[in-house]
């Protein structure tokens, strides 16, 4: 695993990514950005940065993932190439799984789109317009 940060020329932290590698992929795992420094679009810098890392390496794809329509419109930016790709939808621990509900549906009201998974992540202003019809996009270094 790599673990990404991004600072400003300040040496404030704006971002962190976590990538995951095999032998001739590298996948975009998760991300997150410092809501102030957005601005600087820390989230592209690190993608740009660790696709110049990935082709020193000599690694032949960089896999972005997917996500809601914005999202996955942004990583599209990167490459034209897509890759098909399957999630599995399984709960290991329900009565965790079924805590994080609960804590949900105490601080956002009532889950409205009950095909959403997992449940206690739906948003209630943008997972009506959204299924778990998830894109995917990947980037191929040669």
């Amino acid at each position: 695993k790599i673990i990404l940060k991004i600072f400003d020329m300040n040496g404030d932290l704006c971002g962190v990514q976590l990538w995951l590698y095999d032998n001739h992929t590298m996948f975009y795992f998760l991300s997150a950005d410092i809501y102030e420094k957005r601005h600087l679009n820390p989230s592209t810098f690190g993608i740009y940065t660790m696709i110049n890392y990935a082709y020193e390496k000599a690694f032949e794809y960089i896999h972005l993932g997917g996500g809601n329509k914005s999202l996955y419109y942004f990583k599209a930016l990167f490459s034209p190439h897509r890759a098909d790709y399957f999630t599995a939808k399984r709960i290991f621990n329900l009565d965790a799984y079924n805590y994080l509900v609960n804590e949900h549906i105490r601080n956002s009201g009532e889950v409205k789109n009950k095909g959403f998974f997992p449940l206690y992540r739906e948003d209630n202003k943008i997972s009506d317009n959204y299924s778990n019809n998830r894109r995917y996009t990947g980037t191929m270094l040669y």
